[in-house]
């Protein structure tokens, strides 16, 4: 079972993220060491009962946990910069509404999502209609993606001919591409 993130199956020193392995030498209601951050969940279910959960994080998925002290500032230094791939023509607003369901998943895993179409294609930017302008804004995409980690690539509603543009320039790039859905994301679009 997850909850923000957490699972409640990890052991004693485990860290909380649901695929870390990292481990440290921590019993419950003992400090954690310097990095690590000490994460408390209550819950309570509808009869009334309680329970309480203590977990630690690692110092690499510390991001939105803990206090919100500076200290933020440099744990997102550890965020996975990913550029997001999803459709943009066609029916746009759908797709934007799509493509920011993308992106708040992007950062629920811990990554810093970056996308280009919803920039770009900003009114007074640059305009997609346009095939000079299209081109300059997928270019300039491409260039961005160099300093990215990784390519996530989000599929629920196909993969389009700019998309496979895009995936053929990553792997040219020799970038890391991770196909994703986003599961009910359909609710989002009557919202």
């Amino acid at each position: 079972m997850y909850v923000a993130g957490i699972s409640y199956e990890k052991e004693d020193g485990e860290c909380a993220h649901p695929t870390c392995k990292e481990k440290i030498n921590w019993k419950k209601h003992d400090k954690p060491p310097s990095g690590w951050a000490h994460v408390v969940f209550n819950r309570y279910s509808k009869k009334g009962g309680y329970s309480q959960s203590t977990f630690v994080v690692c110092p690499q998925h510390t991001v939105g946990f803990g206090d919100r002290t500076p200290s933020l500032r440099k744990r997102a230094t550890n965020l996975i910069r990913t550029v997001i791939e999803s459709p943009f023509q066609g029916n746009i607003e759908a797709n934007l509404r799509y493509l920011r369901a993308a992106m708040a998943d992007a950062f629920r895993r811990q990554e810093a999502p970056y996308a280009s179409h919803a920039l770009y294609t900003q009114p007074g930017v640059l305009d997609d209609t346009k095939p000079e302008e299209r081109a300059l804004g997928m270019e300039a995409g491409f260039l961005w993606a160099e300093a990215a980690q990784k390519i996530t690539v989000y599929t629920d509603l196909g993969v389009s001919p700019g998309m496979e543009r895009g995936i053929e320039q990553h792997r040219e790039q020799g970038k890391v591409i991770e196909h994703r859905k986003l599961s009910g994301w359909f609710d989002l679009r009557n919202r």
